[in-house]
C-alpha cells in the first residue's frame, strides 16, 4: 500500500481533509475552486458512512457546496447528491449532527430554486421534516444543553 493510499483510508487525515476544506470554501471564489478540485461524488460516499468522524465533516461541506453558485449546487445535483442528503436525513443516523447538515444542506438547495426544490419534494422530505418538529419530545432530549 503506498502512503497516498494509506491517508485515503485514515479516519482522522479524512476528518482532518475535509475540515480544512470547509474552511476554504469559507467564501464564493474558493468554494468554486474547491468544488473543482474535489470528487463531489466521494465526499457524497463519505457522508453515508457509519464512522461519525467522517460523516458529519462529509455533511457539513455538502451543506457548504449547497450553498454555493448554480456551478456548485449542480456539482450535487450531477452525483446523484440530493437522493443521498434526502435520504441520509429521513434514515436519521443517531447522530444530531448528520441530521442537522442535511436539514442545512436540503434548505440551501431549497433556496437555488424551485427545480430542485420539486426534486426534494419527491424523495417525501417534507414529511420527515414536519415530524421532527412536531415531536412531543422534549428539546433538550434531541439537543442536551452543556452544563
Amino acid at each position: 500500500m503506498c502512503i497516498r493510499d494509506r491517508y485515503q483510508t485514515d479516519p482522522q487525515v479524512l476528518s482532518e481533509s475535509l475540515w480544512a476544506l470547509i474552511k476554504i470554501m469559507q467564501d464564493k471564489f474558493t468554494r468554486g475552486l474547491v468544488v473543482r478540485e474535489v470528487d463531489v461524488g466521494r465526499v457524497l460516499e463519505l457522508m453515508q458512512l457509519e464512522t461519525e468522524e467522517i460523516a458529519i465533516p462529509a455533511a457539513y461541506f455538502v451543506g457548504h457546496v449547497c450553498a454555493g453558485d448554480c456551478m456548485c449546487t449542480y456539482s450535487i445535483l450531477e452525483n446523484g447528491g440530493i437522493k443521498v442528503i434526502c435520504e441520509l436525513f429521513k434514515r436519521h443516523s443517531g447522530s444530531v449532527y448528520i441530521t442537522k447538515y442535511t436539514c442545512w444542506a436540503i434548505a440551501n438547495l431549497c433556496l437555488s430554486g424551485t427545480s430542485y426544490l420539486s426534486l426534494i419534494l419527491d424523495y417525501d422530505v417534507m414529511k420527515h421534516a414536519a415530524a421532527l418538529v412536531t415531536s412531543s419530545h422534549e428539546y433538550s432530549v434531541i439537543f442536551p444543553l452543556q452544563q
